[in-house]
């Protein structure tokens, strides 16, 4: 999968959001006019008004590593949900297919693992309508190392690392969402990675910087 297709995804995902979202604002909108014109407004609002949720998610991405290698990242969130409107939580992925070098260590191959994961945030647009958008952001750090590809499992000995590193990561994206039922949202993701420059031997330092695509599912209370 090359990096145009995850723009093209993105621009298409950002698009949709926005063609299917407007219409549906507007009728909020009207809707809750009267409503929110009868509201009593306070210096420091209504705390009855106040709402907490919170969620747990899986999620599945296909990406592509600079060097073109196709990488699937699963992972999982969990946030806590601010009056429809923000979530704040933790999220983490790694890579779970197997990608092998014969050129990275002399005389060796190589097999990579990477990891990465931090703090989620994330403003929610009109919750409350069907389809909606979010705008998630990860800042957080992330590991990366080749490893011994005939290792057992479970054997996690330094011995069998034969270069890593750690890295700071920032990866914002945009979900496009939908309310299946009340406790259950399906959302389709586009995101970019961004990442400090790597430091592994014969690999370029922004190898693992590039856009990601794929699927998110919520459960809980939002």
């Amino acid at each position: 999968m090359k990096s145009t297709s995850f723009k093209l995804i993105s621009t298409t995902l950002f698009l949709a959001a926005l063609i299917i979202t407007a219409p549906l604002e507007a009728q909020h909108r009207h809707r809750h006019k009267h409503k929110h014109n009868r509201e009593q407004r306070t210096l420091f609002g209504n705390r009855n008004c106040v709402s907490h949720g919170g969620y747990g998610a899986l999620t599945i991405h296909a990406t592509e590593f600079a060097d073109g290698e196709n990488a699937i990242l699963v992972g999982g969130r969990g946030a806590w949900v601010m009056n429809h409107g923000f979530a704040l939580g933790l999220a983490g992925y790694g890579l779970v297919n197997t990608i092998e070098y014969a050129d990275k260590i002399p005389g060796r191959n190589a097999k990579m693992e990477m990891g990465y994961g931090g703090l989620l945030l994330e403003p929610i647009i009109l919750s409350r309508l069907p389809v909606h958008i979010s705008i998630p952001t990860v800042l957080g750090v992330g590991w990366a190392g080749y490893r011994d590809p005939d290792r057992q499992l479970g054997d996690l000995f330094d011995e069998d690392i034969f270069d890593e590193d750690v890295f700071f990561v920032l990866e914002p994206g945009i979900n496009l969402e939908l309310n299946i039922i009340r406790s259950f949202r399906l959302g389709l993701n586009a995101q970019y990675r961004f990442t400090q420059d790597l430091d592994l031997v014969n690999t370029s330092t922004d190898n693992l910087e590039g856009w990601s695509a794929g699927v998110i599912l919520k459960f809980g209370r939002f």
